[in-house]
């Protein structure tokens, strides 16, 4: 069941008579919420699922999309806050992107209350404090941003050969990575949230050290786990993804879990 929430910052894929988790899901630099629509089936019976859903993108579209990654986080932190209210538990996982806006709302809400995930998990993205070795790459030529883009893995070449798609999804992902490049971590403690990174292992652009590096950012337990494939992996291996996501989390797998194709 799709149910939108919170001025349509979150779009909840499924609801629970009686929740006993609530999972927030990020999405990557062009995404939105519909990423993580697929993993309804995958998890198990009482796990509310939530996606994230910035503006300029599918039901959003129409929207300027996001200068400010603070504006970003604020929101998506304001709307988590109210439906924590009822003290089901939550929990965070985000990709690439989508890992910094959920680091950054682990942190607002530490400060703030101490109200805060069970866990958070993070997942192809370099630490923190090491994103000062992220390129800037919003500003590139057209042709060096695909480039450089497609590098990643992720989008399929049609895509960008496509004339009237690359002129949609060019100033998403320009507006995405421009908010990558604005983030800094100066103000944030290490959290008390426990925090577990994925990586895929053919990620060049996230290799192993920079995702161990997370275990400087909490005071909590922490460990990293390397997943077949690119960038992207939360695609091509994603019942694998959801598997580890539901261990660190304590919970079962869902009878309806299906193998890897």
């Amino acid at each position: 069941m799709k149910d939108t929430v919170g001025n349509r910052w979150f779009i909840c894929w499924r609801r629970a008579v009686a929740p006993r988790l609530r999972l927030f899901a990020f999405p990557y630099a062009g995404g939105g919420a519909s990423v993580f629509r697929s993993w309804v089936p995958l998890l198990p019976d009482g796990i509310e699922l939530f996606g994230f859903q910035p503006p300029g993108r599918e039901g959003r579209f129409s929207e300027p999309v996001p200068t400010s990654l603070d504006d970003v986080v604020t929101a998506g932190e304001r709307v988590i806050r109210e439906l924590a209210r009822d003290g089901v538990p939550f929990a965070f996982f985000g990709h690439s992107l989508g890992a910094l806006v959920a680091y950054s709302i682990t942190c607002r809400m530490e400060t703030a209350s101490g109200v805060t995930p069970r866990h958070l998990i993070v997942s192809a993205c370099v630490a923190p404090h090491r994103q000062t070795t992220v390129p800037d790459v919003h500003d590139l030529p057209d042709n060096d941003f695909i480039d450089w883009v497609q590098g990643l893995g992720g989008t399929p070449p049609e895509v960008w050969a496509n004339a009237e798609m690359r002129e949609l999804l060019l100033p998403i992902l320009r507006a995405d990575f421009r908010l990558v490049a604005s983030f800094r971590d100066d103000d944030c403690e290490p959290l008390q949230t426990p925090i577990t990174a994925l990586g895929g292992e053919s990620d060049h652009s996230v290799p192993h050290d920079a995702l161990a590096a997370w275990q400087e950012r909490t005071r909590s337990a922490s460990a990293v786990y390397m997943l077949p494939g690119d960038h992207f992996f939360v695609h091509s291996t994603q019942g694998t993804v959801v598997e580890r996501v539901l261990h660190v989390l304590g919970e079962p797998p869902s009878a309806g879990a299906r193998p890897e194709r």
